[in-house]
């Protein structure tokens, strides 16, 4: 006689947004929502504004910690989700059809900073992306 034997597979149970999040830097739940809380503009954020903070983070998968992302006071109240230099960076770079960069820096006549541009390669592109940020346009007091 055969017996056909039905394996269940064990699953581990789906971790919670503050679960997950907690524990991919191995800190305890509350322990990251204080933190995240009091590091990333989210003193004052009711905790729906905290989750959806936090959605954006998992999403594309930016370390609020290292301010990677950061909270913005939004014109109508809530918060926005603000994807810093540094998260930039590690979108761009972690993209797999990134192939490099490459900067000029310009300078006006007194030798005084103007420009600086980069180009952006891609494997999957035959033209980069090129972008110029002008001094003039960022500077502030």
């Amino acid at each position: 006689m055969n017996q056909i034997a039905i394996r269940q597979e064990q699953t581990k149970p789906k971790l919670m947004l503050l679960e997950y999040m907690a524990d991919k830097y191995s800190l305890k739940p509350e322990q990251f929502r204080d933190t995240v809380r009091a590091t990333c503009g989210l003193a004052q954020a009711t905790p729906e504004q905290v989750a959806a903070f936090l959605i954006v983070a998992k999403e594309y998968d930016l370390n609020p910690l290292t301010n990677e992302i950061y909270a913005f006071p939004g014109r109508s109240g809530g918060v926005v989700p603000i994807v810093s230099i540094d998260g930039w960076v590690n979108l761009v770079n972690s993209h797999p059809q990134c192939d490099g960069f490459d900067f000029a820096v310009e300078h006006d006549e007194k030798g005084g900073l103007h420009a600086i541009t980069c180009t952006m390669h891609r494997k999957d592109r035959k033209h980069p992306t090129v972008v110029t940020e002008y001094l003039s346009e960022c500077i502030r007091q």
